[in-house]
């Protein structure tokens, strides 16, 4: 069974970390791939994204808003059950 989608947290920008996305990529091509990460200047979301990143989000977002983007990113709009 493949993941919907697959969430890394880099801590890093460095060179490395867009080759494990390239890789996660070639192992799950059907999944959404989301980068969260502190790190993203014009140049190290290109290189995600071209390593095959659906989205790159930055941890400042906040909780709620992380959660509305991942489920955007799954076509899931519905409300959280409490």
């Amino acid at each position: 069974m493949t993941p919907d989608l697959i969430l890394v947290d880099f801590a890093t920008s460095a060179p490395y970390a867009a080759e494990l996305c390239a890789r996660i990529r070639q192992a799950s091509p059907a999944s959404r791939l989301v980068v969260f990460t502190a790190f993203a200047d014009a140049e190290t979301r290109v290189r995600y994204e071209q390593a095959g990143a659906t989205a790159c989000l930055l941890k400042d977002i906040g909780f709620r808003r992380l959660v509305d983007e991942l489920r955007a990113l799954l076509g899931s709009h519905d409300a959280p059950e409490e």
